[in-house]
């Protein structure tokens, strides 16, 4: 008899964990009682969440003990997380709703069956980017600092610190400079992309 697989995550009862963290982030409001909640929920699963990230319902999150949350971070509503691979947002990182940060893609296969075996990759997203909605990152991309990814692009390579990329596969439409600071004080909580 072989010995179980090892993924260095917890095993036992993850099926469970995973369902009543699932069912419980989408029964609970985005109230402050609820955020709090969710917060809690997910550190419990193994996630490292700063205290005043913000964590909107509707979210899948695959293997929480692979995301680390930032202060002042906002992911928001019906987000799709795998987490094959960590995903890390820095400090004050915003997410829009519907963005999916897929870690896992998978090798080309054979005629028969097209879908080979996986390949996953971290995803990094530095402090202060914005993602749009609806955009998805593919496995091993790094967002950089400051930058902006607008809605519904598909990013495949790595953004560069300052600029917007848009389309699908993103590109750079545009550098940012200085004049685009408007409020140092803004809250991401506040934003819903």
């Amino acid at each position: 008899m072989s010995a179980p697989r090892q993924t260095g995550a917890p095993r036992r009862g993850w099926v469970l964990l995973r369902h009543l963290i699932m069912t419980a982030s989408n029964a609970v409001g985005d109230d402050f009682v609820g955020l709090a909640m969710r917060r809690s929920m997910l550190r419990a699963a193994g996630a490292t969440v700063a205290s005043t990230a913000t964590v909107r319902g509707g979210t899948f999150f695959g293997r929480p003990w692979n995301l680390t949350i930032g202060e002042r971070s906002l992911l928001n509503r019906s987000c799709f997380l795998d987490l094959g691979a960590p995903v890390v947002l820095e400090a004050n990182v915003v997410v829009g709703h519907g963005t999916a940060l897929c870690t896992t893609t998978h090798q080309l296969g054979p005629a028969d069956f097209r879908c080979g075996p996986p390949t996953r990759g971290p995803i990094v997203l530095e402090r202060g980017c914005w993602l749009g909605a609806n955009v998805t990152v593919l496995p091993g991309v790094r967002v950089g600092p400051g930058a902006v990814v607008a809605a519904g692009a598909v990013v495949t390579k790595d953004v560069p610190a300052n600029v917007v990329v848009a389309g699908v596969p993103a590109r750079v439409v545009r550098r940012l400079d200085g004049d685009e600071v408007h409020s140092p004080d803004v809250d991401p909580a506040s934003c819903d992309a």
